[in-house]
């Protein structure tokens, strides 16, 4: 009440809950809602909804809050709520709506396998040996086993002992798989139209690909200034609604980057839009029918950066959610680039840009690839490339890669990479093959729905062939002298389980 001078502390939930948003009444500053969203994040398991999670209403400017969401309300109640994002009407403040993270897992579709997933996760061995060979192999060529993998092998690999039904569906997945392939129910929106007392969710089926399992990473909904029946919901796409949120139009244009954080609309103009993305800013001016780019400010953010030795030599790196670009060194920024319609810098490889090693031998062969471990091999003469990242065998827990995956190239011979899991991996032949080189170099890993127990920096000496270091996120590094399988564990003085 003093402009900022002092705070005092007006709503509180439990230790794990916050508020995340918060709308105040355009017609009556005393009345606000605010959002409140409980999450548990370790380094390995987002959990992101909880009981907390709620709708909170004041009438006496923010110093007294009821809860508002209850399950006599008609708003999601309970552990699988998560975040929440709020919006009000400026003309009928009594409408407001709400968009929820919906952490309870849908209905499962039918499968049309005989042999599926869930099946092998709990069939016993000898109902497994009862398998039609018929139907196993579907099971295989559907998800493109490797051929020297049929029923017949399987079953006399289940029969010795050796695996169980369940390998084959470790076999299939990675340690990424509960964080993006959970089956939640994802977006959900509600409306209320008697100042939040009741709400009632606006569409009657799911809302598939806007948030997918990560909602967490969105959570914000507008409406526009002068028609309470439209509202833009921000995911992964930018939709719009404008039957009050009963059905909902894409308008994320070709050249509209995904992952969309906020939305301005102009008060004066309703049709004039400024959106903000990963991929930064753009503007329309006819309601989303086109979007301009909106290149200043700049707001790239790169993970790495590396160089070959070209000359002049080209610069490489990966970005946050924008892929991984060169262009040459010498290049300055000038409008010549707009006359040719060619740019210097260009895109070779997208999603989230991880490390890059480049072959100097000619400058023309570049690993590099996206989040949690999918590397590749790219050929610049001819941009072909192929994906090279290590899998685990039949009968091995799945491999751990963090999100950025560490690699280096040996600069004693540039046929060699390296690759970090929670095990080094090598490989002679520019990723054609990979050997383990150590065991587990981490603590183990811990249960939960992201990848942890997971390399991240891996270094080979400039000075001797096979002096390797390698560094886990849970605050271990070790060093093998040989480059084979003789690693000592040289972190013990240093502080516990951080980052290295």
């Amino acid at each position: 009440s003093d402009g900022g001078n002092t705070w005092h502390h007006v709503l509180y939930v439990n230790p794990n809950t916050g508020a995340v948003d918060l709308v105040i009444d355009p017609q009556d500053p005393n009345v606000l809602y605010a959002a409140t969203w409980e999450r548990t994040r370790r380094a390995w398991n987002f959990w992101e909804g909880g009981t907390g999670s709620g709708i909170y209403k004041s009438t006496d400017g923010g110093e007294n809050w009821k809860l508002i969401s209850t399950e006599q309300s008609g708003f999601p109640h309970g552990d699988f709520v998560g975040r929440i994002g709020l919006t009000i009407s400026p003309q009928t403040p009594q409408i407001l709506y709400a968009v929820v993270d919906n952490q309870k897992h849908r209905k499962k579709e039918k499968e049309e396998l005989i042999v599926t997933k869930d099946l092998l996760r709990k069939i016993s061995v000898k109902d497994f040996l009862k398998i039609k060979p018929e139907d196993l192999n579907a099971f295989l060529d559907h998800y493109n086993f490797p051929l020297e993998f049929n029923a017949d092998t399987l079953f006399q690999l289940v029969k010795k002992g050796k695996i169980k039904p369940v390998t084959l569906v470790e076999y299939l997945e990675d340690a990424n798989v509960e964080l993006f392939d959970a089956p939640v129910t994802g977006a959900e929106v509600y409306r209320s139209e008697d100042g939040g007392q009741t709400w009632k969710r606006t569409h009657q089926g799911l809302l598939d690909k806007v948030f997918y399992s990560f909602g967490y990473y969105f959570g914000n909904i507008r409406i526009a200034p002068k028609d309470f029946n439209k509202i833009y919901l921000l995911g992964v796409p930018v939709l719009v609604s404008t039957d009050g949120g009963q059905t909902f139009q894409s308008i994320n244009q070709e050249n509209v980057h995904v992952d969309h954080h906020a939305l301005w609309i102009n008060p004066n103009n309703p049709n004039h839009l400024i959106l903000g993305n990963d991929g930064g800013i753009n503007i329309s001016y006819d309601n989303g029918r086109t979007w301009l780019k909106a290149n200043h400010p700049p707001v790239g953010q790169f993970y790495t950066v590396a160089v070959d030795m070209a000359k002049p030599y080209h610069v490489y790196g990966g970005l946050q959610d924008n892929g991984v670009w060169m262009g040459p060194s010498n290049h300055r920024e000038s409008r010549s680039w707009q006359q040719s319609g060619h740019y210097a810098f260009k895109s070779i490889m997208g999603g989230d840009g991880m490390q890059v090693a480049i072959d100097t031998r000619t400058n023309q062969i570049v690993y590099t690839g996206f989040q949690f471990g999918n590397y590749f091999r790219i050929d610049l003469t001819n941009n072909k490339s192929k994906r090279i990242t290590p899998k685990h065998q039949l009968g091995e827990r799945p491999l751990r890669f963090n999100w950025q995956t560490p690699i280096h190239l040996s600069q004693y011979n540039q046929d060699i990479l390296y690759i970090g899991a929670q095990k080094v991996f090598r490989s002679m032949d520019r990723g054609e093959h990979w050997t383990a080189i150590s065991s587990d170099l981490t603590k183990g890993g811990k249960n939960g729905d992201v990848p942890y127990g997971t390399l991240t920096s891996i270094h080979e000496s400039p000075l001797k062939f096979g002096l390797i270091y390698a560094g886990s996120d849970d605050g271990l590094v070790h060093v093998t002298k040989d480059g084979v399988a003789h690693w000592e564990r040289i972190s013990d003085s240093l502080p516990q389980d951080f980052w290295v």
